[in-house]
C-alpha cells in the first residue's frame, strides 16, 4: 500500500514538473499567458445626473469608482471613458467627462465636453462623451494592488445637465507589474 502511495505521488510530482507554470494571469484567471500579457478590465456606470453617487467629500462628479482588482501592481497602457447621456422635454444636454487615477496624476485622460445639437420628434436630446488616452509601453501608468478603496482608485468624473440619464463604461487595457 505504501509502496503504491510513493508511485501516485512521484507521478504526480513528475506530471506537475513537466507542464510549464502560469507566466501570468489576468484577473486570476488560470489560463497560461505568454510575457508580455495584455490585459483588460471593463467597468460600467448608470445615473442620473446631479444626484451625488459616492458619499466621500468632494467626489460629486464622480460616477464610477473602482479599487484595486489585479493581486499584483499594473501598468495601465490605455484607458478610455465613454458615456450617452439622454435628456428630454425639449431641453438641451451637455456634459464633461475624464478618467481619473488617484495614485498617480488625476486625471488620466483628457477633459472632454460635449453638447446635443438637436431633439428628436419626442422632444429628447442626447449626447455621447468620449475621453481616451494611451501610454508608451516603456512608460505605462502605474496602479497598485490591495489598496482599499477610497483612498487608491480609478474613477471616472462626469458633470451633465441636471436629471438627465447617463450610462456608460471605463475601458482600462494594462499589464501586469513583473
Amino acid at each position: 500500500m505504501a509502496s503504491a502511495l510513493l508511485r501516485i505521488s512521484f507521478a504526480g510530482l513528475i506530471t506537475c514538473l513537466s507542464f510549464p507554470a502560469i507566466a501570468a494571469q489576468c484577473g486570476g484567471e488560470s489560463y497560461q499567458l505568454r510575457e508580455p500579457a495584455l490585459c483588460s478590465k471593463f467597468f460600467v456606470f448608470g445615473g442620473t445626473c446631479g444626484r451625488a453617487v459616492y458619499p466621500y467629500p468632494g467626489w460629486s462628479d464622480v460616477v464610477l469608482a473602482a479599487g484595486a482588482w489585479e493581486a499584483v501592481p499594473i501598468r495601465i497602457v490605455s484607458v478610455s471613458a465613454d458615456a450617452l447621456i439622454e435628456g428630454s422635454w425639449w431641453r438641451r444636454v451637455t456634459a464633461s467627462i475624464f478618467a481619473g487615477n488617484s495614485f498617480n496624476a488625476d486625471p488620466m485622460t483628457p477633459y472632454r465636453y460635449a453638447a446635443s445639437d438637436g431633439f428628436d420628434i419626442l422632444g429628447h436630446a442626447a449626447v455621447a462623451i468620449h475621453s481616451e488616452e494611451h501610454f508608451p509601453l516603456d512608460d505605462a501608468m502605474q496602479f497598485p494592488a490591495g489598496q482599499p478603496m477610497p483612498h487608491i482608485h480609478l474613477d471616472v468624473h462626469l458633470n451633465c445637465s441636471p436629471n438627465a440619464h447617463y450610462s456608460g463604461s471605463l475601458s482600462v487595457w494594462y499589464r501586469l507589474d513583473p
